[in-house]
């Protein structure tokens, strides 16, 4: 962390902004790597480890289920060597499937929400940090939120190679942020995993500045002829206890709504020939109509007419590389 992140906190225990006592800090060329942060409202104490800031603060009980079960399948795998992992962050995104299906979206959201380049970001869910990296390389204030220490340490792994941001470890539903504190929220296929989408949104629009942008890529909309995805989508990750949920179009407005911000939902032409090299062979793309919607797809100028004729239908039906935006009320 950074001196400046004690700034845009909250406490996490009695919610005051602050202010905040820096104890003990030892750095490094790049940023604090060990401290003890103080509320000096309540004297509550938070530790910095590993350059991240642990405010996880009674963490609620899904949080506490999804972290025993990220343990487990960790332990189940093999030991990390910590040079090569070090190398394929930073290679992000490439060298990993799902990155490089996710990074079109990604990029066009970074232009999107950043056209001066020097705003403050929140990336929610943002695990090993690609996509904070790609905000701070364009000139972004970031601060990245999960709920996993081992994604956070990996964060110094930009920090030393020039893409620094600040990493909290917190629940993305409960937030210790100042309100309007951010002009963008961002989040690439990561809100799909809160219990509680209400809350996350409120979460997000309450540290929006006023006329701040929000904007969600690569989340797995359900349309109203998807009746078998809700249940099938991250079906083996649920047994190991991590909470997957493929939101309806209903439900994603409704949040919305209750975070008083009104969605912009869009299908665009960008990714699509990523997200379907991705997807053609797996399972769940192997019958009607997930099979000939595909197809279809492939062929770009017959997908650029599709989208401009049936976009709000296919919004409703069988939504497909949706981004979900708001702007909050000034």
């Amino acid at each position: 962390m950074k001196p400046d992140l004690l700034e845009l906190l909250e406490c996490p225990a009695c919610r005051a902004p602050g202010p905040f006592s820096l104890l003990d800090p030892q750095a490094d060329p790049y940023e604090i790597v060990r401290a003890q942060i103080r509320c000096d409202a309540c004297s509550a104490s938070f530790p910095v480890r590993h350059g991240y800031c642990d405010l996880l603060h009674n963490p609620s009980e899904p949080v506490r289920r999804e972290l025993a079960a990220q343990l487990e399948i960790e332990r189940r795998g093999p030991p990390p060597d910590p040079a090569a992992a070090a190398a394929s962050i930073l290679r992000l995104p490439d060298g990993n499937p799902d990155a490089v299906e996710h990074a079109p979206l990604v990029r066009y959201a970074v232009s999107a929400l950043c056209p001066r380049g020097d705003e403050t970001v929140l990336d929610l869910g943002a695990g090993l940090g690609w996509t904070s990296a790609l905000f701070a390389r364009a000139g972004c204030r970031c601060v990245l939120v999960d709920i996993y220490s081992t994604v956070l340490e990996a964060g110094r792994c930009f920090a030393q190679n020039g893409a620094y941001f600040d990493r909290l470890l917190t629940d993305m539903s409960r937030l210790p942020l100042r309100p309007d504190a951010f002009d963008a929220v961002f989040a690439n296929a990561a809100i799909h995993h809160t219990p509680d989408l209400d809350a996350t949104l409120r979460e997000a629009a309450r540290v929006l500045k006023p006329g701040g942008r929000l904007m969600f890529v690569n989340e797995p909309v359900v349309g109203r002829w998807e009746t078998r995805r809700p249940a099938e989508f991250g079906a083996d990750y649920r047994k190991d206890g991590i909470c997957e949920r493929a939101y309806t179009t209903p439900q994603w407005r409704h949040a919305f709504r209750q975070a008083k911000l009104t969605p912009a939902f869009k299908i665009l032409d960008v990714g699509f020939d990523e997200k379907i090299r991705h997807r053609a062979d797996l399972p769940a793309y192997a019958r009607f109509p997930r099979k000939q919607a595909l197809a279809l797809l492939r062929n770009a100028p017959a997908r650029r007419c599709m989208l401009r004729l049936f976009a709000p239908i296919a919004l409703e039906l069988y939504p497909f590389n949706v981004i979900l935006a708001a702007q909050k009320p000034q």
